[in-house]
């Protein structure tokens, strides 16, 4: 980032935490955001152990189950980088995607407490480090409507 870059996001950011509005949205989306990502362990661990619905699926029978967790993994933790590179230079980015994920998380919660499913029997596990990291010890395969990789990189585009 060259100097002059550097000093115009850094403007941005002054002037977007001189508005009250901007800056208790900010601190009140960072407290929330951080308390869905710490209940999230005990939340996926939980929906693991109840009992799911099958689900007959014809476009899984269909579709040869293939593991994708290496291009997935690039994909969204490349376009979180973007995010992020762009959340840096526009305050107003990181306080809509604050604001967005800490909804899509607790809909999504909400939406697998009330639709419990079980994996379909070729489930291949995705393997992402970063994202398993806030699902706690045990390989989660019941989180599976709405998909938490598929609703971020959703919402990550827009």
């Amino acid at each position: 980032m060259s100097q002059s870059t550097f000093i115009e996001v850094k403007q941005e950011w002054q002037g977007a935490w001189r508005v009250p509005g901007f800056r208790s949205k900010m601190i009140i989306g960072v407290i929330l955001v951080l308390a869905t990502l710490s209940c999230f362990p005990i939340f996926f661990q939980w929906i693991e152990h109840r009992p799911g619905t099958p689900l007959a699926d014809p476009i899984l029978r269909w579709l040869p189950a293939r593991n994708v967790s290496v291009p997935l993994f690039i994909l969204i933790w490349s376009l979180s980088l973007l995010t992020l590179v762009r959340a840096i230079q526009t305050p107003r980015i990181l306080l809509v995607f604050l604001w967005s994920y800490f909804l899509l998380s607790l809909l999504r919660m909400l939406t697998i407490y009330l639709l419990p499913l079980e994996p379909p029997a070729n489930l291949i596990g995705l393997v992402d480090p970063l994202s398993n990291f806030f699902y706690g010890p045990k390989f989660i395969t019941k989180d599976l409507f709405p998909s938490g990789h598929t609703s971020t990189m959703f919402l990550l585009f827009l």
